[in-house]
C-alpha cells in the first residue's frame, strides 16, 4: 500500500491483492521501518457514517463505512473521498503505469489495476 502525505492531504493507493486482504479481513495495514520505530498505516472498514482518521505517535488508521468500502471494492469506482475535518482523504486503487519513464513500469505490475487511460487510446 501507497501513502502519500502532502499538506493537510493523505491519500492512500491499494493493490488488487491489498483490496482483496482488505474485503476478506476488513482491514490492511503496511508499516514503515525507521530503525528504532515503526511507523504503522491501515484503512479498517467501519459502523461509522464517513470516512475518518485517527493518528497516534506510531499509527495512521483511517476508517472507512463498511457499505461504502464494499461498494467501492466490488465496482470500477477507482477512489473514495472526504474531507475529515481539516484533512483531505484519499484512498485509491492503484493503475498500472503507461509511461514508458515510470519507474513502476520497471517492475512487475499484475497486481495492479488496469489503467482506463491505456484502454481508451486502444
Amino acid at each position: 500500500m501507497k501513502l502519500r502525505i502532502e499538506g493537510n492531504s493523505i491519500r492512500m493507493r491499494l493493490r488488487k491483492s491489498e483490496i482483496e486482504l482488505f474485503e476478506k479481513n476488513k482491514t490492511v495495514n503496511d508499516a514503515l521501518n525507521l530503525g528504532n520505530s515503526i511507523f504503522v498505516y491501515s484503512i479498517e472498514m467501519s459502523k461509522k457514517s464517513e470516512i475518518t482518521s485517527q493518528l497516534s505517535s506510531q499509527e495512521l488508521k483511517v476508517f472507512i463505512p463498511e457499505l461504502l468500502a464494499e461498494k467501492w471494492i466490488n465496482s470500477s469506482l477507482v477512489s473514495l473521498e472526504n474531507k475529515f475535518q481539516d484533512c483531505n482523504i484519499l484512498i485509491e486503487k492503484d493503475f498500472k503505469c503507461t509511461s514508458i519513464s515510470c519507474e513502476e513500469s520497471q517492475k512487475n505490475q499484475s497486481d495492479f489495476f488496469e489503467n482506463p487511460k491505456q484502454n481508451a487510446s486502444r
